[in-house]
């Protein structure tokens, strides 16, 4: 799975194919399906650890490290980008505002700080969807 800049998708695949020349091989943009909901901070790992049977204590789980999973109802995959730390969850589109007020709910007793979760059309963008625990 390639996470891509807003809009590049068709570029990026079409060089990713032309790259791979004559491999058999499918490229399948999903994107429409899909979005990112970024949940950063220094209690992140709490919050996600309420809904989420994975193991995220910084030694197993650490930047760069992916892993399919669900937390609360809602299938996801789930990448940690940074060690602040700061996690990407990808999640069907279908579940993206299920999930987003899950967390929201979750993140109450930590003191919350939403960074502007407002839909935009059918999606929530990547951007505008990041929840930060203080």
């Amino acid at each position: 799975m390639l996470l891509t800049p807003p809009d590049r998708e068709g570029a990026i695949a079409q060089a990713l194919r032309d790259s791979l020349g004559t491999l058999f091989l499918a490229i399948v943009d999903i994107s429409s399906g899909q979005t990112v909901i970024n949940i950063r901070g220094n209690l992140a790992r709490e919050v996600l650890a309420k809904g989420c049977s994975l193991d995220l204590h910084p030694r197993h789980f650490y930047p760069g490290r992916c892993a399919q999973t669900h937390i609360a109802k809602a299938t996801v995959l789930i990448r940690q980008q940074d060690d602040t730390p700061s996690f990407d969850l990808v999640v069907r589109r279908s579940f993206a505002e299920y999930l987003a007020l899950w967390l929201k709910d979750s993140a109450q007793e930590y003191g919350l700080v939403v960074g502007s979760m407002q839909p935009t059309g059918k999606l929530f963008q990547r951007n505008e969807n990041a929840l930060q625990s203080q």
